[in-house]
């Protein structure tokens, strides 16, 4: 019996060793396994929201309204969101780094129903019109050239629609300033990096119902009065011109005058429907160039297409030049250098009649 009592003893001793070495490693495992996969602390929200009725804000986003039924919305970190001088306003940036805006530029003017949105770093200005709708996504706010810079602006008018997809990608419709008058139901869409589109009014008097896309690294949109020069200044604003560039660094442009259209399609080609009225002009392929307008004075009715690699169309100036190029290095003008020197001096008076 005293034998069997202690085996039993010495056993028991063993088990219950066993147990309370087995809990202890248990509950070290699961402090260590519950440190494993603990939520990090959490992190202050980067948000900002602002109505005439006041602001709410945590982190670095800020945001400010001071018109009634408006709102100012940023989410992300450094994002900015403004609202001012106006009705039913909306300015909403999401993204660090994105800005978004609709306070006018001109003293004394008015905002309303305008929305800016800007996204992951975007930049977009609604404002100085009504029903205006600026959209930029990873845009920036980089200068790009004398008088532009990344983002969407959508200004100076109304029922102004502009899109700009892209890092240093740049969409305007309406007018870039002011003083050159203002533009409306104008529609300018930018997709690419460095892409950019115009609608408007831009270098002379202002500009409505034009319309212009650019989709491609580096394409180039210009719908208005004018693109991005301007031959033979005119009073009257441009209406109703289009222009497509499809392809990385395409440039379309439909500028100074009135139903011009121009389509780019094709890497480095470039069309131009320019200085006049009803003027069409289209390129397909690589390097290619069609032109169809005036140069230094006004042309109307001419129609210009190049399909081919390398190859340069040309229609006027003067009025109701057709030309089309079909292959690759080849070049066509019409009327020839010894046909319009001739027609030039008509075409300048007629520039000179419609400036009075």
């Amino acid at each position: 019996m005293t034998g069997r009592t202690s085996v039993s003893d010495r056993y028991r001793a063993k088990v219950n060793g066993l147990l309370v070495a087995g809990g202890v490693f248990g509950a070290a495992a699961a402090t260590a396994l519950a440190a494993s996969v603990a939520p990090a602390p959490a992190q202050a929200l980067d948000a900002c929201i602002s109505t005439g009725l006041g602001t709410l804000s945590t982190g670095s986003a800020s945001c400010s309204s001071s018109g009634p039924l408006s709102w100012a919305i940023a989410i992300g970190a450094n994002a900015t969101a403004t609202v001012a001088g106006g009705l039913f306003n909306l300015a909403l940036a999401v993204g660090a780094d994105s800005v978004a805006n609709t306070t006018p530029q001109v003293d004394g003017g008015s905002s309303n129903f305008d929305l800016a949105a800007a996204w992951f770093g975007g930049y977009a200005w609604a404002s100085d019109g009504n029903f205006q709708l600026a959209n930029a996504v990873l845009t920036g706010n980089e200068r790009l050239a004398p008088g532009y810079f990344a983002g969407s602006y959508a200004q100076y008018g109304s029922f102004n629609l502009a899109r700009a997809f892209g890092i240093k990608a740049y969409a305007n419709a309406g007018s870039s300033e002011v003083q050159l008058g203002y533009g409306s139901f104008n529609l300018a869409r930018a997709l690419g990096p460095g892409a950019g589109a115009c609608a408007g009014g831009y270098l002379g008097a202002g500009g409505f119902f034009n319309i212009t896309r650019a989709l491609g690294s580096g394409a180039q949109g210009f719908a208005g009065n004018p693109g991005t020069n301007d031959p033979v200044p005119t009073q009257f604003p441009s209406i109703f011109n289009i222009s497509r560039a499809l392809g990385s660094d395409s440039i379309a442009q439909s500028y100074d005058g009135s139903f011009n259209r121009a389509r780019a399609l094709g890497p480095d080609t470039t069309v131009n429907a320019q200085v006049g009225n009803f003027n069409t002009a289209r390129a397909f392929g690589r390097g290619s160039t069609a032109t169809a307008g005036g140069t230094t004075a006004f042309g109307d009715f001419n129609w210009a297409a190049v399909i081919g690699a390398n190859s340069t169309g040309t229609a006027g100036p003067g009025n109701f030049n057709r030309t089309l190029v079909l292959g690759s290095g080849q070049t066509k003008t019409n009327p020839s250098a010894a046909a319009s020197s001739s027609s030039r001096a008509a075409s300048i008076r007629s520039a000179a009649i419609r400036n009075r």
